[in-house]
């Protein structure tokens, strides 16, 4: 019933490729592989996996609801949680369709700017 671990998922999900892919998006200078174009299918997978699962981490530090280190970790889980986040997209998507009227702005998260110490905010794109 279950498949074997992804190897591909596994490297995307590392420390080291997370790490690698976010100062690539940052400083544009740094390349994940020696070839610049003509991706084979397994690189553009490997892609796929490191720009999921760094979105993932992300949602992780803002303590997204049901995501933990062990969903992350576990390909099953990891499945089920994205399905259950897509469901839940498509629900909200839409009421807002069939309830334009209503104020939504209480679904935002609320940040906390009374606090005198310099932080880093992390917002979804």
């Amino acid at each position: 019933m279950f498949k074997r671990r992804d190897p591909i998922r596994k490297l995307a999900r590392s420390f080291h490729y997370q790490h690698l892919y976010a100062r690539a998006r940052e400083l544009h200078g740094i390349q994940i592989f020696e070839n610049v174009s003509d991706l084979s299918k397994i690189q553009i997978e490997f892609l796929y996996w490191l720009a999921l699962y760094n979105r993932l981490y992300q949602d992780l530090l803002m303590k997204e609801p049901f995501l933990t280190e062990e969903t992350i970790n576990n390909d099953f889980l990891c499945d089920c949680y994205l399905i259950w986040e897509d469901k839940v997209k498509r629900k909200k998507e839409l009421e807002r369709i069939k309830n334009p009227a209503r104020d939504y702005s209480c679904d935002k998260k609320q940040i906390d700017r009374s606090s005198k110490i310099p932080s880093v905010v992390f917002k979804k794109r």
